[in-house]
């Protein structure tokens, strides 16, 4: 009987403090549990200050999921060009002249070379896994 006040005390305390730490979760941008889709409000926020972007990625791991996590949060002007992954076949896509300006996502190093030699460019980090070339 002395202890029942103890648990009843300990009970609440986990309750509340789960309630604050679904209040904080509810209400941050981004939370350290999102390990792979962290930096997408960043990267948002850096493709949807371009005027005409398209974003390329490929279909390896995760990063299908990526894009389609991203495009929920870039405006409807933002068009996507996902292909077969580049460890099969390093084919770089031909790139419409609409588009002002290229966004490269998640993409391994030989397909970042690879493009900046077919496109004699250089390729600008912009935020963590994103590049941008601008025309």
């Amino acid at each position: 009987r002395r202890r029942q006040p103890i648990w009843q005390g300990v009970a609440v305390a986990i309750v509340v403090m789960g309630i604050g730490s679904g209040i904080a979760l509810s209400s941050a941008e981004t939370w350290w549990t999102k390990g792979v889709s962290y930096h997408h409000p960043q990267l948002a926020r850096v493709i949807n200050a371009s005027d005409r972007p398209v974003v390329l990625s490929d279909a390896f791991a995760i990063n299908p999921g990526n894009v389609v996590a991203l495009s929920y949060l870039v405006d409807p002007k933002t068009r996507f060009i996902l292909f077969e992954e580049v460890w099969k076949q390093l084919q770089i896509p031909t790139i419409p002249e609409s588009y002002s300006d290229v966004f490269l996502l998640n993409l391994p190093d030989v397909f970042l070379e690879e493009f900046n030699a077919t496109y004699q460019s250089t390729l600008e980090p912009v935020a963590p896994g994103l590049w941008r070339w601008r025309r």
